[in-house]
């Protein structure tokens, strides 16, 4: 159950060691800080906290946003594997 959990502000320092940070949506895409060297994607994918309606509608909202982004990051773990493992520059941040 992660009813309890909420987003977090980016910690910019750690931030320096990642190969990309994505952000979902608009107010934290304005937000987010540039940082060189990592790659910045952005989803425009609907905030489901916003979702109205019954019960149910608001579940399905949820669970339309998940399904969307399921693909999403399966696709980015594929490029960044694909990148790392031939050695490929693909706009990552550089691993030495």
């Amino acid at each position: 159950d992660i009813s309890s959990q909420t987003s977090k502000a980016l910690d910019a320092k750690l931030a320096q060691s990642m190969d990309a940070v994505v952000t979902v949506c608009s107010d934290a895409q304005e937000r987010c800080p540039v940082i060189p060297g990592v790659r910045c994607l952005h989803w425009p994918i609907p905030d489901p906290a916003k979702a109205t309606g019954t019960p149910e509608d608001i579940r399905s909202q949820f669970r339309a946003v998940r399904d969307d982004i399921k693909p999403r990051v399966g696709e980015l773990l594929k490029e960044w594997r694909a990148c790392h493992e031939n050695d490929i520059d693909c706009n990552c941040k550089d691993s030495s």
